[in-house]
């Protein structure tokens, strides 16, 4: 099944998170993707990955590239994976599981 046709069913749509870049509540600043990428292992090849994924579309407050569909659906699909502030669910728990893991304990900042 598609995007497109789980959104219009309102179905329930199923991802997966991963946090490798950290991200700070209530900071209202634009993410610096390159210094970011600089601080995780092979920086240059995830900055070319990224490169070869296309566009960075914008769609308050979401910044996002897409393959596979509409930049428009993934809009609508990030609003709807999106349960509470700015960040999906699924990469607000990655967050969390990967501050437990480096700090030991889970903050309350994602």
């Amino acid at each position: 099944m598609n995007l497109e046709t789980l959104i219009e069913q309102r179905r329930l749509i199923w991802v997966i998170g991963f946090d490798d870049a950290p991200f700070v509540r209530g900071d209202r600043a634009p993410v610096n993707i390159e210094h970011a990428v600089t601080r995780l292992p092979d920086p240059l090849q995830r900055l070319e990955a990224m490169g070869r994924a296309g566009e960075i579309h914008r769609s308050p407050p979401f910044y996002f590239q897409v393959c596979g569909t509409s930049p428009n659906l993934a809009a609508i699909a990030l609003e709807r994976l999106t349960d509470r502030g700015h960040v999906p669910e699924a990469l607000r728990t990655a967050h969390l599981i990967t501050s437990a893991v480096i700090k030991g304990e889970s903050g309350n900042q994602a």
